[in-house]
């Protein structure tokens, strides 16, 4: 899907669908964004933050890989760098 805005329309991406944006104008433009958490996507913040800050402990701690399904770093599928 392409969408054609103009001046004064506002385009509203929904969270969690993916996209992308080009800007071809000859004018300037502003774009203004940002990723918000409320009430309606808390869990799954959290769910996601959690993730990301395990990940960080393992790439600090030299995993480079995890095979799918990994949790943990000494359940045999993840494998240190040397």
């Amino acid at each position: 899907h392409i969408a054609d805005l103009r001046p004064g329309d506002v385009f509203f991406c929904p969270s969690g669908w993916w996209h992308t944006t080009v800007v071809k104008s000859a004018e300037p433009s502003i774009t203004f964004g940002g990723n918000y958490v409320d009430n309606s996507n808390h869990d799954e913040f959290n769910a996601r933050w959690r993730e990301y800050v395990t990940m960080q402990k393992l790439v600090a701690s030299g995993i480079t890989r995890i095979e799918h399904g990994g949790k943990a770093p000494n359940d045999g599928r993840a494998s240190k760098q040397t």
